[in-house]
């Protein structure tokens, strides 16, 4: 949008300078050469550096499409213990060339009076159409059943005082 808005602007504070240092020399023969060749000289300087903010917003816009191109949503509803500990299964889809979807689970720690970032406990790639289900046992038990599945990662039995069981089943 930015890039949209100052191209044209560039081009219209440059072009009627041009214009007139055209007609000038034109109109008064050589004799104004060097200074039409002074003036003529800033005005070459704003071009580039109209022309070089164009292309720093363009590089700026394309980094940020290119260096941010994953959303993160909830698959499932997650599953809140009594001390508002927080467990999610989350799906990253990353869309640059092509789509990767990225299945885990994540676990977010609640100690009052701080919240701690969310923990991936596990990545895993699904077989079929479905969402692990989240169970707390108790406060420091959380039941994780992914499924069906064709990949899992390495996983944490403990997160802190939380201990963690799996449940899942290897596709062939």
């Amino acid at each position: 949008m930015i890039t949209i808005l100052c191209s044209p602007i560039g081009f219209a504070v440059s072009s009627p300078l041009l214009v007139y240092l055209t007609y000038s020399i034109w109109r008064d023969g050589l004799r104004w050469v060097p200074a039409t060749l002074r003036s003529m000289k800033w005005v070459a300087i704003t071009v580039m550096l109209a022309v070089f903010l164009n292309l720093a917003i363009f590089a700026g816009q394309f980094l940020y499409v290119v260096g941010n191109p994953c959303d993160d949503m909830k698959s499932s509803p997650g599953a809140v213990n009594q001390r508002g500990d927080i467990a999610e299964a989350r799906v990253q889809a990353c869309t640059l060339i092509g789509t990767v979807e990225n299945y885990y689970v994540t676990l977010q720690i609640h100690i009052y009076p701080r919240l701690y970032p969310k923990k991936i406990l596990v990545g895993y790639s699904p077989v079929g159409d479905h969402d692990p289900i989240l169970r707390w046992i108790d406060d420091n038990t959380l039941s994780v059943d992914l499924g069906k599945v064709s990949w899992i990662s390495s996983r944490p039995d403990r997160v802190g005082n939380i201990r963690i069981l799996y449940r899942n089943v290897m596709a062939d």
